[in-house]
């Protein structure tokens, strides 16, 4: 926090830009609290005695993933620590002005969701186990037959079995896990064109070349970090008894 809140390329700037990096870092230490929270909050045990996670659809899934899930895997607050430093290096100041600002925070946005839903679709397995919140945890991933009637129970029953069986792995026959996978991927795609769009539009703020290259490495490297994700679990697995928050 120290390194930084007090980073030279961080003092050199304006007050109120660096209250935006001070509100980044508090937005990605309160997301893994908030996690962690939810994790303990949305636990439950199966029939067979293994816990699992079961969404109570207190959120939906498109304003968790921009917000605590994105926050959670700190891009948005790197994303901006980053911009300190390209700025730094340019030897022009940090950009200013309404549409680069607004640009700025859209761009980081898509890129974290991106980040947030490759990184769950691949730790899917792992975050089961861990009974640990997941985007494919959302009632929006899953059949309507699981999603519960208008007085809260699931099929007509009152106990929320299916709820239960859909969040352990055992999909009623209308929908399967690759299929929610799938669906995941394509919002992902979704968010890369709206990243691309608005990052095309940066551009066209006056950055310097200089800026323009160093945030591209910038989302090329987290892209790539989050693909990794669909081809193997890079994720470090938790100790039994201790609750997981990636």
């Amino acid at each position: 926090v120290h390194h930084i809140l007090k980073h030279p390329a961080v003092l050199k700037s304006p007050a109120f830009i660096r209250n935006l990096l001070r509100r980044d870092l508090a937005a990605f230490l309160h997301a893994h609290v908030t996690q962690i929270a939810d994790n303990e909050r949305m636990t439950v045990n199966t029939g067979s005695g293994e816990p699992c996670i079961r969404n109570d659809g207190d959120r939906t899934f498109h304003s968790w993933v921009r917000d605590t899930g994105a926050d959670h895997t700190s891009c948005p607050m790197s994303f901006t620590f980053c911009c300190y430093l390209i700025a730094e290096h340019d030897g022009k100041g940090f950009p200013s002005g309404a549409k680069h600002a607004y640009l700025t925070a859209d761009l980081r946005l898509h890129l974290a969701a991106m980040c947030r839903m490759y990184n769950d679709y691949g730790s899917e397995r792992r975050d089961r186990r861990e009974s640990n919140l997941n985007c494919l945890d959302f009632p929006e991933f899953k059949p309507k037959s699981t999603l519960g009637s208008i007085d809260g129970t699931s099929d007509g029953t009152s106990d929320g079995t299916n709820e239960v069986n859909s969040v352990n792995g055992h999909q009623p026959k209308d929908t399967t896990l690759s299929d929610q996978k799938a669906e995941l991927l394509w919002i992902v795609e979704y968010e890369r064109r709206c990243l691309t769009l608005a990052f095309d539009k940066l551009k066209d703020t006056g950055i310097s070349t200089t800026y323009v290259r160093a945030l591209q490495l910038f989302i090329d490297v987290t892209d790539l970090f989050g693909q990794l994700y669909v081809a193997r679990d890079i994720g470090i697995a938790q100790k039994p008894g201790v609750i997981a928050t990636n």
